[in-house]
C-alpha cells in the first residue's frame, strides 16, 4: 500500500516513557503540526527508521590558510616526551585562519555541525584563576563549478576555562551551540574560520595561546 505524504520519524524524535511504550513526535504534511504517534500502533506500517549517528573529524591546525589577520606559523611545542604542533593566536589582537574541510558524503545536513577547539598553554606567563580565551568559528561551503569565494554564516564561540593551568598543558573548550555553515550540503567543500576573539571581553588572557586541532561535531543518518 502506498503512503501518501509519510511521516519520517528519526531516532532523536522517539521518547519512552515509560519503559516500552514509545512515542514519536513528527511532523505530519496532511495536518500541516506536530502530531504525538504511538509507534506501537503503527509498527505493520513502519519500513525502518533512521539512526541519526554522531561522528567527528579532528583537524590538524597545519591544515590552516591565513586568515585576514594571521597568527603565528606552525611551530613545534616540545615537553620532554611530548611532540606538539601549533599556531600561537595573541592575546591582544583578533586573529584568524581560514581551514578547508571536505564535508563528508554521508553528512546529514540537517542535523546540527558543532565544534571544540584543542591546544595547548605555550607561554611562561601562565593563565591565572580567573583568565580565559575565547574562539569562534564560521562557514560556507561550495559545491562543483561553485566559485571557492563565500559568506560565512553567523560566527559561534566557545570559551576555554584555562584558569591555573601550566605552561604545556592541553587544552579542549567547551562544545559550541550549532553553527550556521552557509549552504552546507554533504560532500561538498566547506570553508570555515577560526578566530581568537582576543579583543572580546570574553577572553581575560593577555597572552599567546597554541591552537593544534579543530574538532567538528556532524551527524550522519542511516
Amino acid at each position: 500500500m502506498a503512503v501518501r505524504n509519510p511521516i519520517r520519524i528519526k531516532s532523536k524524535d522517539i521518547v519512552t516513557s515509560p519503559a516500552g511504550n514509545e512515542t514519536a513526535l513528527a511532523y505530519s504534511p496532511n495536518l500541516s503540526k506536530d502530531i504525538q504517534i504511538s509507534l506501537a500502533n503503527i509498527a505493520g506500517y513502519v519500513q525502518s527508521l533512521p539512526v541519526t549517528k554522531t561522528r567527528h573529524a579532528v583537524i590538524p591546525i597545519e591544515w590552516a590558510e591565513d586568515g585576514s589577520v594571521a597568527p603565528d606559523a606552525a611551530e613545534l611545542i616540545t615537553d620532554t616526551n611530548g611532540n606538539v604542533r601549533v599556531r600561537k593566536f595573541s592575546g591582544t589582537v583578533d586573529q584568524d585562519v581560514v581551514i578547508p574541510w571536505m564535508v563528508p558524503d554521508n553528512l546529514d545536513a540537517d542535523e546540527d555541525v558543532k565544534f571544540s577547539v584543542v591546544g595547548v598553554i605555550t607561554e611562561a606567563t601562565t593563565p591565572s584563576p580567573t583568565e580565559r580565551a575565547y574562539f569562534g568559528l564560521a562557514g560556507y561551503s561550495i559545491g562543483h563549478e561553485d566559485p571557492i569565494d563565500g559568506t560565512f554564516g553567523d560566527q559561534v564561540s566557545v570559551i576555554a576555562e584555562i584558569q591555573s593551568e601550566s605552561q604545556y598543558d592541553l587544552f579542549e573548550t567547551y562544545q559550541s551551540d550549532a553553527v550556521t555553515i552557509t549552504n552546507l550540503a554533504a560532500g561538498e567543500l566547506a570553508m570555515l574560520q577560526l578566530q581568537r576573539r582576543a579583543t572580546e571581553g570574553q577572553d581575560t588572557y593577555a597572552q599567546k595561546i597554541g591552537v593544534s586541532f579543530l574538532k567538528i561535531e556532524y551527524s550522519i543518518t542511516e
